[in-house]
């Protein structure tokens, strides 16, 4: 009997299976997120079906992240009740890791609200606060690596490790392309007026006649702009 009281439950299976798919969810919906779903580009797959996946991935986090809350607090195999998962650091069990938990939770709860309330908080506090999902994520990982008990086991290993390559990608596709537009455009600047026609086809001014005739050329800036254009290449 002491042994079966002190066994963990099904709800600490629960528990540990769904912390594990949240944090699956929260490295999907950041590498969407990272990477700009605005801008990826498939042929094979149209870009509403990739917003849907980054905009479902989020919500099934959710989802999966109130179970994991619920089923801890009813199990127990240890003393978490459900005001430490918003109040952080104040848990009988492992109080600074299942803090941590608590930290991700808030995160994505003020990432929430603001979403909901989006129309009357304005585009530009919505976006800031939306950037705490990043923030929501590395917190989220390592509240698992030092509360679950299975990061010990290969295959944890295994999926922490993949979440980490995912998000290093994603990052690294996004910084990889702001440098592409960054150059692209300082290139496309330095053309404009450094090439040896651009001062023999600029346009000569006109001065107009106060009598309401055709307007004439300016013969002094006609002078100077002749002036302006090398020897070899006036016509």
């Amino acid at each position: 009997m002491a042994i079966a009281a002190s066994s963990p439950s099904v709800y600490w299976f629960i528990t540990r299976g769904s912390g594990l798919v949240t944090l699956i969810l929260l490295t999907l919906t950041l590498a969407l997120g990272v990477s700009n779903v605005q801008r990826l580009k498939s042929g094979a797959i149209p870009r509403f079906v990739i917003n849907a996946v980054h905009r479902n991935a989020s919500l099934l986090a959710v989802v999966f992240l109130a179970i994991h809350i619920v089923t801890v607090a009813l199990d127990g195999y240890v003393h978490i009740r459900l005001i430490d998962a918003v109040v952080p650091f104040g848990a009988g069990y492992r109080p600074f890791w299942v803090g941590l938990g608590a930290v991700a939770f808030d995160l994505m709860l003020a990432v929430i609200v603001t979403s909901l309330l989006r129309r009357h908080i304005g585009h530009r506090a919505w976006r800031a606060t939306h950037w705490l999902a990043y923030a929501c994520w590395p917190v989220a990982l390592i509240h698992g690596l030092g509360s679950g008990t299975d990061t010990a086991t290969t295959w944890m290993r295994v999926v922490t490790g993949a979440c980490v390559a995912i998000v290093a990608a994603a990052v690294l596709t996004r910084l990889s392309k702001r440098d592409v537009d960054r150059r692209r455009g300082t290139r496309d600047r330095g053309r404009v007026g450094r090439r040896p026609g651009d001062q023999q086809r600029a346009p000569v001014p006109a001065r107009a006649d106060p009598a309401g005739k055709a307007p004439t050329v300016d013969r002094q800036a006609l002078a100077g702009h002749a002036a302006a254009v090398p020897v070899g290449e006036r016509v």
